[in-house]
């Protein structure tokens, strides 16, 4: 949800809203910055697309192209049928 330039998020840490910046990039950013910091350790489930959706407000397009920069920079993989996990690399 949408609160005066902040966006609630999964685990409660804001997301600035940032108008110049893709939204698909704000959650890829929110992400990585969870897998460095330790929030999501390597090997973790990260939540659901769903969740996401659900989360921030965001189309599920969106939250697609945000996991799918995070796979590409191998920081994330699919178990089909389990869920989207965090690379051990």
């Amino acid at each position: 949800m949408l609160c005066g330039g902040w966006l609630t998020t999964v685990s409660g840490v804001g997301l600035i809203d940032q108008p110049d910046v893709p939204r698909y990039r704000q959650l890829a950013d929110l992400v990585r910055r969870r897998i460095d910091d330790g929030t999501y350790p390597p090997g973790s489930r990260i939540p659901s697309e769903t969740t996401w959706v659900q989360e921030t407000g965001f189309a599920r397009d969106t939250v697609r192209k945000a996991m799918a920069l995070l796979i590409e920079e191998h920081r994330l993989y699919v178990v089909r049928g389990l869920g989207t996990f965090v690379s051990r690399e």
